[in-house]
């Protein structure tokens, strides 16, 4: 039986997702302003207002519009935050870079409740939300006094990479000599600009083909790769198994193995241990791409899922098997999503560096990122709806078996498409090696 209390939480937790859903638009804003600074600005100054009506809301309507602030706040800064980091590192490091944002949203999750329950038995209730407006403070002024490098550029027109793709340890400044040559010569001999941020990271300079005008349906044009299609279904994929994990796995180990939500939420802890080993993953993101980390993921998550079947009776054995199942799973979300992460960036950038322009003056990096976080959103409507339903039919068998088929499933498309088609991955490796023999 559900009171009136679990239905108004159910609703805003609804209401929250759906207006990430709807902000999503800010991708476009930001894209479009001169600096990513104002729109992180304005996501910031919505939370700070859900802070404020969480702080001294009393009543259902005015929590359920904080609830709405907090999603639409978060759907803001997460995508301008994403592309932030593109632009900053470069796609050849935004794979290290996101697993790092990984391990310090992980620290946020724990430390949160930890500090917030401290805080509350020593200083009480508005003492809690006293210590996050001082963090909103905090994060207001650093946006204030942040200086992105398509800024710094209109002062320094030196400022750049260099050529291995290491960040200058002292100021980011690239010496004259240091400069990729193949870059000015291209530039000098085409008597083209050069790509808008993030293309200006790239080292090596494709075939510069034909410009084109910036097209007004830049969701379309992203939409029509099937290279990003494939990274926004593994990160769809990733958003439904999880939420449908966290909404399953309390009511199913507490009737299987009567345990408390104290120790069902335990397994969680399970979960989330593999966000520590995130930044090497996106390490190897940026090294290796997307397809092996990405098709290993779904493998583990496929042998996970069927091993879920196993887990039937209240033994020891079954116990243990859940927790360890759980960190299998755990790090094989960190295998799918990071890296697809970084190559949701990846397709921008690439297709920057092909037709110069066809994004506009400000690319469309966080278009990108509003996609795919319209998309995690999404999967965390869809995936209760699904498992609740599988659950209802056939139980937990029928549901660890249809969760096994879309890890596999996805096994197969990520193996044939990610990071470009195999096929033409496979061409384009025969021909450099033919290449590099006629020149021996």
């Amino acid at each position: 039986m559900v009171d009136s209390t679990g239905k108004f939480r159910n609703g805003s937790h609804y209401s929250s997702e759906s207006m990430e859903l709807l902000i999503s638009i800010a991708g476009y804003w930001a894209d479009h302003s001169h600096s990513r600074r104002f729109p992180l600005l304005f996501g910031l100054l919505t939370m700070t207002a859900s802070t404020t009506m969480y702080s001294f809301g009393t009543t259902p309507g005015i929590l359920l519009a904080a609830r709405a602030f907090q999603g639409a706040s978060a759907a803001i800064v997460g995508v301008i935050g994403l592309a932030l980091i593109v632009d900053t590192m470069g796609p050849t490091h935004a794979g290290t870079a996101m697993g790092w944002q990984a391990v310090g949203t992980f620290a946020g999750a724990i430390l949160g409740p930890s500090l917030g329950g401290f805080v509350f038995d020593q200083a009480g209730h508005f003492a809690v939300f006293g210590m996050a407006f001082a963090l909103l403070l905090v994060d207001i002024v650093l946006r204030f006094v942040m200086i992105e490098r398509k800024i710094a550029r209109e002062w320094i027109p030196d400022l750049g990479q260099p050529s291995d793709g290491s960040l200058n340890e002292t100021s980011g400044l690239l010496n004259r000599d240091e400069r990729p040559s193949a870059l000015q010569g291209a530039i000098a001999e085409s008597n083209i600009s050069a790509p808008s941020v993030p293309a200006i990271w790239t080292s090596e300079v494709p075939p510069v083909k034909e410009n084109i005008k910036p097209n007004a349906s830049t969701s379309l044009v992203l939409l029509s790769k099937p290279r990003l299609l494939v990274a926004l279904w593994a990160l769809l994929i990733c958003s439904i198994l999880l939420s449908s994990l966290e909404s399953v796995i309390p009511i199913y180990t507490s009737r299987l193995f009567a345990w408390s939500p104290t120790q069902s939420g335990l397994l969680f802890i399970a979960l989330s241990l593999s966000v520590l080993v995130d930044p090497y993953i996106g390490h190897l993101a940026d090294q290796h791409g997307p397809r092996v980390l990405s098709l290993t993921g779904f493998s583990l998550g496929t042998a996970t899922y069927a091993a879920f079947c196993l887990v039937t009776h209240d033994s020891m054995a079954s116990k243990l098997l859940m927790w360890g199942l759980m960190a299998a799973l755990g790090f094989a979300f960190g295998l799918i999503q990071t890296p697809n992460m970084v190559e949701v960036g990846l397709v921008v950038d690439k297709e920057e560096r092909e037709h110069p322009g066809c994004f506009g003056e400000g690319g469309a990096m966080a278009r990108a990122y509003a996609l795919s976080n319209m998309v995690y959103a999404a999967g965390t409507l869809v995936g209760p709806v699904v498992t609740a339903a599988v659950m209802e039919k056939g139980g937990w068998g029928a549901l660890c078996v249809a969760f096994l088929g879309v890890n596999a499933l996805s096994a197969g498309l990520v193996l044939v498409l990610s990071g470009g088609w195999i096929g033409q991955r496979r061409r384009e490796k025969g021909e450099g090696a033919r290449g590099l023999e006629g020149s021996v």
